[in-house]
């Protein structure tokens, strides 16, 4: 292979490692953005939840369980804002090699969910058919 080659393989190189990049810094935005709409979505929710159970009628209790509810969804909300997608997943890992008891239960208790989700979805569409 001669020099010129060389160069210019070297050119289309970085070329295309420019690109890809480009390419993923704009993914790694847009996943930021995104992020950033599901935070301000659940503080929207927060603060319905939060308003709803102050002039709700009925128990304190339960309008203290729903205000509670409501920091909840907020304090889950400002960690995904506060970390990076990155740190999130690495907790998970952590925290399912440290726990792997629970982990694999609340896989299975996920999957149960899952399934019944999707076997009362195909109930209904069987029931619409006939």
């Amino acid at each position: 292979m001669n020099d010129a080659t060389r160069s210019d393989l070297t050119d289309e190189a970085k070329a295309q490692k420019e690109r890809v990049a480009s390419n993923v810094n704009g993914v790694v935005d847009k996943a930021g953005q995104q992020r950033e709409r599901a935070v301000e979505g659940a503080h929207n929710v927060a603060d319905r939840v939060r308003d709803r159970a102050s002039d709700a009628p009925g128990s304190d209790k339960a309008a203290e369980v729903a205000q509670d509810a409501a920091e909840r969804v907020k304090t889950g909300a400002e960690y995904v804002r506060d970390r990076d997608f990155s740190s999130m997943g690495n907790a998970v890992v952590s925290s399912v090699k440290n726990n792997p008891v629970k982990a694999a239960i609340a896989g299975a208790i996920g999957a149960l969910l899952i399934a019944l989700k999707l076997r009362s979805g195909s109930d209904d569409s069987e029931s619409e058919a006939q």
